[in-house]
């Protein structure tokens, strides 16, 4: 390369302070969104409000987000610990190498921690997918994703020669069990804190699915 060319070639700029702030700023509009789809419903809430309660520009939001559904699943991503479930993710696989007891209760209990963060916002979403059309292939997405890592509990279990029933039937008593909708109506309705919902969860998958 001549010293012309390098010259005229266009710089590549990177601020650690700018991209901190960009960070700090999404992080703030989640959050606010957040917030006012659990306390306002989604549907209620509006791109003005949640830049309102996040302290920035209408614009700055529309930025970030193309749009509200785009928001909702940032949302959801955040409470789970990061895209798709990462925090999660690490603590499923890691149950996963445990035997057939332990590894129920360890699920449970990783459960109970990740439902704590994420059944109000999952609850919204569910909420309103069922009158907002632009959701509803977002919202089973996210169950098929739920679905696929419940059936990994199954798998395993069967390889182990563990379960008192099927894969299928493991996966599906799973599925049901760890609803934020049965989440919500324990801590809700009964006052659980999430240590008691993930020892009841443990203690029901264990009697349920295992071989005596």
């Amino acid at each position: 390369m001549n010293k012309k060319s390098a010259v005229n070639e266009p710089r590549s700029y990177r601020s650690p302070g700018r991209e901190r702030r960009a960070q700090e700023t999404r992080a703030r509009i989640v959050s606010a969104a957040e917030s006012l789809f659990v306390t306002d419903g989604y549907s209620a809430t509006t791109i003005r409000a949640i830049a309102r309660k996040a302290a920035v520009a209408e614009q700055t939001v529309y930025l970030i987000f193309k749009n509200k559904p785009a928001l909702l699943d940032a949302a959801i991503d955040a409470a789970l610990g990061g895209p798709s479930g990462t925090a999660w993710r690490t603590e499923l696989e890691d149950a996963l190498t445990r035997p057939p007891e332990q590894l129920l209760r360890a699920f449970a209990q990783a459960t109970a921690r990740v439902m704590e963060r994420t059944a109000p916002i999952l609850a919204a979403a569910e909420a309103a997918a069922t009158v907002e059309p632009e959701l509803r292939d977002s919202r089973e997405r996210g169950h098929r994703q739920m679905r696929k890592r419940f059936q990994q509990v199954a798998d395993t279990l069967q390889d182990l020669k563990a379960l008192a029933g099927s894969s299928e039937h493991a996966t599906a008593t799973i599925y049901a069990l760890t609803s934020e909708a049965v989440y919500l109506r324990l801590t809700n309705g009964h006052a659980w804190d999430s240590e008691t919902y993930g020892q009841w969860l443990g203690d029901l998958l264990v009697a349920t699915l295992l071989r005596t």
